[in-house]
This record gives structure tokens, C-alpha cells and sequence, in this order.
């Protein structure tokens, strides 16, 4: 073994718990810095200037509705709850749809099932007319 791998092993491991440490969990607030206005605003052209203006109106907002990010963290729970939602929404017809099938399929398997059962039953039947024509006809064309 080269002790080399080993050691640069140790290193990595090192810096990946250094960097899960330094990671917020998900349920620590995120503090928000104030906004600032682009330094460049003046030399941006009228629709950046225009886009820069809606983004630091935005934020500023959001700052003064909530500077520690407990609306951050609300909104963003929201919307993990709506595309939940959403992608249910999306897939519960395709289920639906799918059992259906599958419903119909069963119902014409037990079908037919039940008419390969009644087969014999009806064969039966058949050969006792058959019979029945048979010993007719031998007694009433006998002579």
C-alpha cells in the first residue's frame, strides 16, 4: 500500500466533515444580508436596469418582511408541498387508467375462464341431443 493514498484519504474525509459542519441544517434559519443595488446600474442598459430594479425591490421586500428567513424557509416549504401535490395530481389519472385496464382484463380473463369451464357442460348437452336425434330417427325409420 503507498502511504501517500492513505494520507490523502484522511484529507478528504477531513474536508467533507469540515463541509457538512459548515452546512445549515434544514431546519436552521438562513440570515438574509441586505440587499444592495448593482454599482453598475447606471451603465446597464434600459431593460437590465429595469430587470435589476424588480430583483433589489424583491429582496429588499423580502428582508423587510423577514430578515432572519423564516418566510424563505415557509415558502420554500410550500412549494416542495404543492409539486408534491402536483406530480400526484399528474400521476393519479395514469393509475387510474391503468386499473382499470387492468380491471376490464380481469373480468374478460374470468370470462372466459368460466366458458372454458362450461364447455363439458355443453358438449354433454350436445352429444345427448345428438343421441336423442339419432334414436329418433332409428325408431321412426324403422322397418
Amino acid at each position: 500500500m503507498n502511504p501517500n493514498d492513505e494520507h490523502s484519504g484522511k484529507e478528504l474525509i477531513a474536508s467533507t466533515n469540515q463541509q457538512l459542519s459548515k452546512t445549515p441544517a434544514p431546519t436552521e434559519l438562513t440570515q438574509l444580508n441586505p440587499p444592495r443595488v448593482n454599482p453598475q446600474l447606471p451603465k446597464l442598459t434600459p431593460l437590465e436596469r429595469a430587470a435589476e430594479v424588480i430583483r433589489y425591490s424583491f429582496l429588499r421586500a423580502e428582508y423587510w418582511l423577514s430578515p432572519e428567513g423564516a418566510m424563505r424557509r415557509r415558502i420554500r416549504f410550500a412549494a416542495q408541498v404543492w409539486v408534491y401535490v402536483v406530480m400526484a395530481a399528474l400521476i393519479a389519472p395514469g393509475i387510474t387508467h391503468v386499473i382499470k385496464n387492468v380491471t376490464g382484463w380481469t373480468a374478460m380473463s374470468a370470462e372466459i375462464v368460466q366458458n372454458i369451464a362450461e364447455i363439458p357442460l355443453g358438449l354433454g348437452k350436445f352429444l345427448l341431443a345428438c343421441f336423442a336425434v339419432v334414436i329418433l330417427f332409428r325408431l321412426l325409420f324403422r322397418r
